[in-house]
């Protein structure tokens, strides 16, 4: 104790002392320009223009001239960020129904809650063991199994199939986190409002809406719809069929709202599409630096159509934004594809 309160006043009058210091020399530097012209003439100063001092360091010793720090330059050079994310007409329907469906059945959340806790049965309790297996997240694990197995015997075909359900299983997980971190909705359980949602946020309580087992649960169906479903139209059928199980668990369980199930449904389905298919997508998020009015430098993101197409295409691009030499390409693509598989 006596040491501290030795300490303390020493370590005070140390820094009034180097506060005295501090302030000497502040007033014995020059005073900045206040004039509008003082950012152009730092410029030259750097770039060591006549009438100007040198300074230690000049982006001119690198070859760089002033019009290099235009907006103008900086526009045409820019490197840009694209994240393919192309849905078809089927997919924006299927969009709209989930959304109309949210909004009609949001005001009947506990309703549907009480419903759930006061029929459970046998019966009941197996489907959502089975469901919560579905929706656990061990697909993950089994794909990586795959992919080992596919390295081992040489198959790359199993190789792919692995990585591709991997790759779309940590995008949606990715997704699911972050849209739970944005809306904070209380869980049902403890007789909780369905209304309660406190924001944004990092902490990890109140993660309700969306579902995370059921982005799972349709990330894990929807992959397996789309990559085996031509060989037998039960294929989908059972995928999805276990995949709404998994969701409709988390209900029976009071871990989620049913909004909770419709939202991760369509995330799960539409995101994990959206990615089996980013190889030939031509639109997609493009995630940009650009130089806003006053001069700082901001990062934006748009989604663009056609914008493989823009960015590659050697000639002038039709009036819907495609490019008729890619287009081209593509039809020529599918015609020899088809003489393939009739041979």
């Amino acid at each position: 104790m006596r040491n501290h309160s030795i300490l303390r006043p020493t370590g005070l009058i140390i820094l009034i002392l180097l506060s005295l210091v501090g302030s000497a020399f502040a007033g014995l530097a020059p005073t900045p320009p206040s004039d509008e012209n003082r950012d152009r003439r730092e410029l030259e100063q750097d770039f060591n223009l006549p009438g100007s001092t040198p300074s230690s360091f000049r982006p001119s010793d690198f070859g760089a001239t002033p019009d290099d720090l235009s907006i103008d330059n900086f526009e045409n050079h820019r490197r840009e960020l694209f994240l393919p994310f192309e849905l078809g007409k089927g997919d924006f329907v299927k969009l709209a129904i989930a959304a109309g469906a949210i909004v009609m059945l949001f005001p009947h959340d506990e309703a549907v809650r009480d419903f759930a806790a006061e029929h459970q049965s046998d019966l009941s309790e197996r489907l959502a063991v089975a469901g919560e297996f579905w929706g656990s997240g061990l697909g993950i694990y089994a794909a990586g199994g795959a992919y080992i197995v596919g390295l081992v015997i040489k198959n790359k075909k199993i190789q792919k199939t692995a990585l591709f359900y991997g790759k779309a299983a940590i995008i949606t997980g990715i997704v699911a986190q972050g849209l739970k971190r944005v809306f904070h909705r209380e869980r049902p359980g403890d007789d909780n409002s369905s209304n309660n949602f406190s924001g944004p946020g990092l902490h990890g309580d109140d993660l309700s809406f969306p579902s995370g087992h059921t982005i799972t649960s349709f990330t894990l169906a929807t992959f397996i719809a789309e990559t085996w479903g031509h060989k037998s139209k039960i294929i989908p059928v059972l995928a999805y069929g276990a995949a709404t199980i998994g969701g409709l668990s988390r209900v029976h369980d009071e871990a989620h709202w049913l909004t909770d199930i419709i939202f991760g449904a369509i995330i799960g389905h539409l995101v994990t599409k959206a990615i089996l298919k980013a190889d030939s997508s031509k639109s997609g998020f493009v995630i940009s630096p650009y130089l806003n009015e006053y001069g700082n430098l901001m990062v934006g993101m748009t989604y663009q159509k056609n914008y493989r197409q823009k960015v590659s295409c050697s000639v002038k691009l039709d009036r819907r934004g495609n490019c008729p030499a890619l287009l081209f390409d593509d039809e020529k693509k599918k015609k020899q594809s088809k003489k393939e598989k009739k041979h």
